[in-house]
């Protein structure tokens, strides 16, 4: 992007962080190093923040000038090591998962004046920061000083001024602009500038970038104490599905050994990455002393800006802190990619509950509206509250019958999936939904309903898969029978699930229905009872065995008489 004479950049601050990938990795060093206007590393803790700014710029050395407002004085240095480099590389092998104004108080002045509170060479930089309580004042040292500033820039410069802010005035210093010329311009790209200033908040000053003509690409990296957003940022996070993952118990040696390198990944309680390690970036440390005394969050945010929407500085904040209405857009930038993966999404669980609502209707039949639904009932269901419960259960009534049977296969990933060894303890509070979904029309949908109640097995889920099976009359077969295919569907999925609790179904429905079942129903419950494998089945097993003789069921005559062996050698034992 090329500039005239002059260069007007705001910076902010913010804070989350990034993870880890497998495999190969070729480090895109373009699309962090070449292409932003603007790139920054922001450290705030303590009240006080580490700027640190680059910007592009391509044009003569002596027509470069740079005007940086901040809320207080700054403490400005050169950076030589490639930080942003490190910071590039670090951030892209980190992403492999799926799924903030106070100033201090300064030195009197007369009214209507300048007052120069530093001036030095800072690296190439002439380097002036200035304090003033009138645009006219400010104006003119700037003319006087080579700095060029649009007519419309005043009222930009007035509200600065009247929040106590100072500038800082930066032009390429006469002893190094041939150099400079011979190896930064050429590639539009200044030596990055640090900056050390006391601010309550992390604020970026985006407002004055709108004097800039055309688009501006930021990019942030941010350490900090907690998760900062803004609604115009997308935030890389993990995935719902991950955390929902790692707080299930383990079934085998391997996720336990998995969960042990949970804390490696993750911060369970801000729903985002772990912290940065004191050995991973020894650059940004050599910079950002601080680094070392504390593990900070890393966070990567990326956003093009046009001019008409630099309406406003920016303040980063933690997402439960933003405004109802910043927390709705904040839920729609997320996904705008058209799924509610984010895990930074449960931190504004309200707007994003109700974002999902008032989409749904929006976007019924229209391409990604599977996706959408799908990733939003997953979501939902993952702790739900009141609100929640009540958008599934009016989806599970919803007048279009794919939104019935995606919510279904939803609460069937998130409840019920094969990787699951023991419900979440929140389960049951999605049952009641389930029954609304077998009160309408599904089709072969159902399976994922029953599939869901079964690997749940609670008692309140077992109850109401016993009242779908004794109210299963059945439909008329082709030969004069009667087809129980709910009945049938049930006991395949109970068959898939080791519940002890589902024995007395085992017996309820072979002992008054044996007459009716099909051959391969009874297959099933042996199927089943095998699954289970609890020696307390061996009278119900022997009655099933009976049953098959007497009917010639030769398959389920073999496979009775096997699990009776293995049942009674295990009660021996």
């Amino acid at each position: 992007m090329k500039l005239n004479r002059y260069l007007l950049i705001l910076l902010l601050l913010s804070f989350p962080r990034e993870l880890f990938a497998d495999g190969l990795f070729v480090w895109n060093k373009g699309v962090d190093l070449y292409e932003p206007s603007q790139k920054a590393v922001i450290l705030h803790d303590n009240e006080t923040e580490d700027l640190i700014l680059q910007v592009k710029y391509e044009g003569k050395a002596k027509d470069f000038a740079w005007l940086v407002p901040l809320p207080a004085k700054p403490d400005v240095s050169a950076v030589q090591c490639p930080i942003f480099s490190e910071l590039s590389e670090y951030t892209q092998k980190r992403q492999r998962w799926y799924a903030f104004y106070g100033f201090t108080p300064r030195g009197e002045h007369r009214p209507g004046k300048v007052k120069v509170l530093d001036r030095k060479k800072v690296g190439v930089y002439d380097v002036a920061v200035l304090e003033t309580d009138t645009t006219e004042a400010l104006m003119q040292w700037l003319s006087e000083n080579g700095y060029s500033i649009p007519e419309k820039g005043k009222a930009l410069l007035r509200e600065y001024i009247g929040k106590g802010w100072v500038f800082t005035a930066l032009r390429i210093h006469p002893e190094e602009e041939k150099l400079w010329v011979e190896k930064a311009l050429n590639k539009g790209t200044l030596i990055p500038l640090k900056f050390t200033f006391k601010s309550r908040h992390a604020i970026y000053p985006l407002k004055i970038s709108s004097l800039n003509k055309g688009p501006t690409e930021v990019l942030l990296y941010v350490f900090a104490n907690d998760i900062l957003v803004h609604p115009d940022f997308e935030i890389q996070a993990p995935k719902v599905d991950e955390f929902f993952y790692h707080s299930l118990p383990a079934r085998n040696e391997w996720e336990k050994r998995d969960r042990k390198r949970f804390p490696d990944f993750f911060d369970y309680e801000h729903r985002h990455f772990r912290r940065t390690k004191s050995d991973e970036l020894p650059t940004c440390q050599a910079i950002l002393p601080r680094l070392k005394a504390g593990r900070y969050f890393l966070s990567k945010l990326r956003h093009t800006f046009k001019s008409e929407e630099m309406h406003e500085d920016i303040i980063l904040r933690p997402p439960e802190e933003l405004s109802p209405k910043e927390q709705y857009y904040f839920v729609k930038k997320q996904v705008a990619r058209g799924t509610f993966a984010n895990s930074l999404l449960l931190r504004t669980r309200e707007q994003a509950s109700e974002y999902f609502a008032v989409e749904l209707e929006k976007l019924i039949g229209r391409k990604g509206y599977h996706s959408f639904c799908l990733s939003g009932f997953q979501f939902l269901a993952t702790s739900p509250s009141e609100r929640d419960l009540e958008i599934l259960n009016a989806g599970a009534t919803h007048r279009v019958q794919s939104v019935r049977l995606i919510l279904g296969k939803a609460l069937n990933h998130r409840m019920g999936s094969s990787f699951i060894s023991a419900p979440p303890t929140y389960a049951d509070k999605v049952v009641p939904v389930l029954g609304l979904l077998l009160g309408g029309e599904l089709g072969d949908g159902v399976r994922d309903v029953f599939e869901c109640l079964a690997n749940i097995g609670s008692d309140k889920a077992t109850e109401l898969l016993k009242r779908v099976i004794q109210n299963d009359t059945g439909v008329n077969g082709r030969h004069g029978g009667k087809t129980y295919l709910k009945r049938r569907n049930v006991l395949y999925a109970l068959s898939r699930v080791s519940r002890p609790n589902f024995i007395t179904v085992y017996q309820d429905v072979f002992r008054k229905h044996k007459e009716d079942m099909a051959q391969d129903e009874i297959f099933l419950c042996i199927r089943g009872l095998e699954t289970i494998g609890d020696p307390k089945t061996i009278p119900l097993v022997e009655e099933i065995l009976a049953y098959c003789i007497e009917k010639n069921y030769g398959r389920d005559i073999n496979g009775a008489r096997n699990l009776l062996e293995k049942l009674t050698a295990h009660g021996d034992r």
